[in-house]
C-alpha cells in the first residue's frame, strides 16, 4: 500500500463507519478502486470502537486497491 493513498483510504474508512456504504463505494470507484465492500458489511453489537475502525480501515484499503480485469483469450 502506498502512502501517497493513505488520505483516501482514511475517507473512505470515515464513510464507511458512519454507514454511508454507496458513498464509500462511490468514492473508492471514483479514486481509481475496485469498489463494494461485500454483503452483509456493518457494525457488530458487541464490537469495541477500536476493532470497528481498525475493520474500516483494513475493508476502505481493500475497496481503493484497483480492479484486477481477469484477460480472456478466444479459442
Amino acid at each position: 500500500m502506498q502512502t501517497t493513498n493513505s488520505n483516501s483510504i482514511i475517507n473512505c474508512a470515515m464513510l464507511l463507519s458512519l454507514g454511508y456504504i454507496s458513498e464509500a463505494t462511490t468514492y473508492a470507484e471514483s479514486c481509481g478502486g475496485d469498489g463494494s465492500p461485500g454483503s452483509g458489511w456493518g457494525r457488530d453489537k458487541d464490537e469495541d470502537d477500536n476493532h470497528w475502525w481498525r475493520r474500516c480501515i483494513a475493508v476502505s484499503a481493500a475497496m481503493m486497491q484497483p480492479a484486477k480485469y481477469r484477460v480472456r483469450r478466444g479459442r
